[in-house]
């Protein structure tokens, strides 16, 4: 009650808020004693600045790039020789795999046999499926993938491993010619305008010619006829 008679006259009140705000204040800034006067509060950093360096996007055709001079510098070839020791020591790197697809893709050829069967289990099964019903269709399916998985696991194979070399090859492929194809436009490695033979002597410029573009293409393509003569062969 007493509080209440002090608050409601003006001076007690007024004194009180005064009092109230000078205990405050002091004990708001007692924490700062330890700032300096006229000191400088450093400003934050901006949302669009990046505080941590971001890496290079680019590792792997560094790394490329990198490989390229390293055999050029231990070397001592030429670059155009360079270029072509390189790629022949990468598709060499990559000849196990092929193996490993050749074996994988025959063994894939006998359990066919087997896969074949389950196949025809599952569709004499169908025949007996009530149509109105997905969900049997549907556990029939499953059960044919699981036999089938099943002759892939007897005779030791998978579909991927008899793709194995293009889904390592192709991306190598691109990732070597995009790094050799940065090289040479960066202008920054020394003896490319004097390390080509024959008519192409300047590796910088490009082949007005056409010669070498037609020349891989004509490289692919018999490639490509060989092993089709070969496949046609051995399928007789």
């Amino acid at each position: 009650m007493i509080i209440l008679r002090l608050l409601r006259r003006p001076a007690a009140a007024s004194a009180l808020t005064v009092r109230h705000a000078m205990r405050f204040s002091s004990q708001s800034t007692s924490g700062l004693g330890d700032i300096p006067d006229g000191s400088v509060v450093p400003p934050l950093p901006m949302l669009d600045q990046p505080i941590v360096p971001v890496d290079d996007p680019w590792v792997l055709v560094d790394a490329a790039q990198r490989l390229i001079e390293a055999v050029h510098v231990t070397t001592g070839l030429p670059w155009w020789a360079t270029f072509g020791a390189t790629a022949i020591a990468v598709r060499g790197t990559l000849f196990p795999l092929m193996v490993y697809q050749i074996k994988a893709t025959e063994r894939m050829a006998e359990a066919a046999k087997d896969t074949r069967e389950v196949w025809k289990a599952y569709l004499y099964a169908r025949m007996f499926l009530p149509p109105a019903i997905p969900q049997k269709q549907v556990e029939a399916f499953q059960l044919m993938y699981k036999g089938v998985k099943l002759t892939w696991e007897k005779h030791n194979t998978h579909p991927i491993q008899c793709v194995a070399t293009p889904l390592v090859q192709i991306p190598t492929f691109l990732l070597m010619a995009y790094s050799t194809r940065e090289l040479v436009r960066s202008g920054k490695v020394d003896g490319l305008d004097t390390g080509g033979v024959w008519l192409f002597q300047n590796l910088v410029e490009a082949d007005s010619t056409f010669i070498l573009p037609a020349l891989a293409v004509g490289c692919t393509y018999l490639n490509f006829e060989v092993r089709r003569v070969e496949n046609d062969s051995t399928a007789y």
